[in-house]
């Protein structure tokens, strides 16, 4: 998720999929896979203005839905 705010630097963060839930990425990972090519795997340089951060608290993840009826 990228989020942007007029005179400050954009912030990035990520998530990976775990089970039925989302797991932060720290700063590091998220910097990581931002800045390294999907197709190559060679390293990109950082954007200029733009934080690699651990992302917000979600809180706790809501029920599960009954997919019964």
């Amino acid at each position: 998720m990228r989020t942007s705010s007029p005179g400050a630097p954009d912030r990035v963060y990520g998530w990976r999929l775990r089970g039925n839930g989302l797991q932060p990425l720290t700063a590091g990972e998220v910097f990581d896979a931002y800045c390294t090519d999907i197709d190559s795997g060679d390293l990109i340089s950082p954007e200029s203005n733009v934080d690699y951060c651990e992302p917000p608290d979600l809180g706790e993840d809501p029920p599960a839905a009954d997919h019964r009826h």
